[in-house]
């Protein structure tokens, strides 16, 4: 099964907001006065409290409260808030499909997967709100990421299927739908059921993670 990062040039025990380049801390995103990045700023806040808050409501204005910045910024960076949302998107997938390996076994896509989830939490998040959110945002994901999600999902599951990894007779829209969901639900309900339900953080955390969820997909060898 999954052994850790090793042959994914990925350091997993690391992997944070820097991933996606977006360092935050637990109360603010800046400071006023420091650094001239005011947009990286505003989406540091934006990340920040989508994963306080989940799919709960935020506005304009505890961004920019959040950020140290006067409201107008969000309008001048990003034109609203769904520009801001969009922009956050952008930046977090872009960050995904950089950090997971699109030609590995299915194992170490899984693992990898799973270690960027964990430690990117407010990306899945943010995924949901753009599928049950307003039009543009939904039609910003549809055109420009969810394609390449499902072709990563799909790719990952057929070399595991030519690795003898996935079961040969999972119907392959239904594996895609399975695995997006295992991967993306744990971190839409860590708000919620985290205390109660979760499965720890760091590497061995992901590792029985992704242990797990191979079990699920790999050929039954009882039978004959």
């Amino acid at each position: 099964m999954v052994n850790g990062a090793a042959g994914l040039g990925l350091e997993a025990a690391g992997w944070r907001m820097e991933a996606v380049g977006l360092e935050f801390g637990a109360k603010k995103a800046g400071r006023r006065g420091v650094g001239a990045n005011t947009s990286k700023a505003l989406l540091q806040a934006c990340a920040a409290l989508i994963s306080e808050r989940g799919i709960g409501p935020i506005s304009v204005r505890e961004i920019a409260d959040r950020a140290e910045m006067n409201q107008a910024m969000v309008r001048y960076h990003f034109g609203d808030k769904d520009g801001l949302m969009k922009a956050a998107l952008d930046v977090g997938f872009d960050g995904l499909f950089a950090a997971v390996p699109q030609d590995k076994g299915f194992e170490d896509t899984v693992f990898a997967l799973v270690t960027w989830m964990q430690a990117n939490p407010w990306v899945a998040i943010l995924m949901m709100r753009a599928v049950y959110g307003g039009d543009d945002l939904r039609e910003h994901f549809e055109a420009r990421h969810a394609p390449r999600l499902a072709s990563m999902y799909r790719g990952a599951l057929e070399r595991g299927r030519k690795d003898g990894q996935v079961r040969e007779d999972l119907d392959s829209t239904f594996a895609v739908r399975a695995l997006i969901s295992l991967l993306v639900f744990p971190n839409l309900a860590g708000p919620s059921f985290g205390r109660v339900l979760s499965a720890g953080r760091g590497a061995e955390a992901a590792r029985n993670t992704a242990n797990q969820i191979m079990k699920l997909f790999e050929p039954n060898v009882s039978e004959t």
